[in-house]
């Protein structure tokens, strides 16, 4: 791609290319992300959009034909560039790209706590990116944090195709959430009731039929049994929802097995 496609705020039909400065500007950011380090670099293409006055990354191989677009929710404070941000990160979407999927994530406020103004970042960053790659077949894939605007946008139950969600060591309960940073909680809903945001309030039925894997380290600070254990029980009766031990004492690398979501994305593929 020569240039970078740049989406206006609230209208994602306007788009407006901006070679030559934007250009410099993505190189320098994926320098300093961790990205630019590679020597495989250059066999990825890089998309930037601004939606909502927020910043946007999507990673693709060259030249490849893109089975599908994966939406990456990022964790508690990092931004768009965490998916490029370490090695494990860089090897997890290296291998999704590989695979023909798209990788896109954004900004989405920071550190937002599945606000609703985040959750409506993402669901628009799913039109624009379906649109973008011309593709129907949509995952999801959140880190953390990021799991509690995931699943939001997925009992909207978006227009795209959305064949499943991925989470590694995934918040999804406000009140757990609110126990260990309730100051950052508060800050990112102001007036609004974080309440109104919870995975664990949203009616089952909402959720039904969905699928979902939840790649979890048991020595991670994010408690299994609050979150994903908590979600299996109030939803795996009408949902499709797996829990994956990843526990293997070097951090939680092994939750970052590209090769793993990869296969589950593509098993998702084939059903209907």
């Amino acid at each position: 791609m020569s240039g970078l496609d740049v989406i206006s705020s609230h209208r994602l039909r306007r788009i407006v290319f901006r070679p030559a400065r934007r250009v410099i500007a993505l190189v320098v950011l994926l320098a300093l992300s961790g990205i630019g380090c590679s020597p495989r670099t250059s066999q990825f293409e890089y998309f930037r959009i601004t939606i909502n006055d927020q910043s946007t990354l999507g990673v693709s191989v060259k030249s490849a034909i893109i089975r599908g677009a994966v939406i990456f929710f990022h964790s508690r404070g990092t931004n768009e560039f965490e998916m490029t941000s370490d090695a494990a990160h860089r090897d997890l979407v290296g291998a999704l790209a590989d695979s023909g999927f798209a990788v896109v994530a954004s900004s989405a406020r920071g550190d937002a706590w599945g606000n609703a103004e985040s959750q409506r970042d993402y669901l628009e960053l799913v039109e624009a990116v379906t649109r973008k790659y011309r593709v129907e077949n949509v995952y999801f894939l959140a880190e953390g944090m990021g799991a509690l605007p995931a699943v939001n946008v997925m009992a909207m139950g978006p227009t795209s195709r959305l064949r499943g969600m991925a989470a590694i060591n995934p918040i999804l309960s406000i009140a757990a959430a609110d126990a260990a940073h309730h100051a950052e909680v508060m800050s990112a809903y102001g007036s609004a009731d974080p309440a109104t945001s919870d995975p664990m309030a949203i009616p089952v039925d909402k959720l039904a039929g969905r699928r979902v894997q939840f790649y979890v380290d048991q020595k991670s600070e994010i408690s299994t049994d609050a979150n994903a254990l908590a979600f299996q029980r109030r939803f795996g009766k009408s949902a499709d929802i797996s829990i994956v031990d990843c526990s293997d004492g070097g951090g939680g690398t092994s939750c970052f097995d590209g090769h793993s979501i990869v296969k589950w994305f593509i098993e998702l593929e084939k059903r209907t």
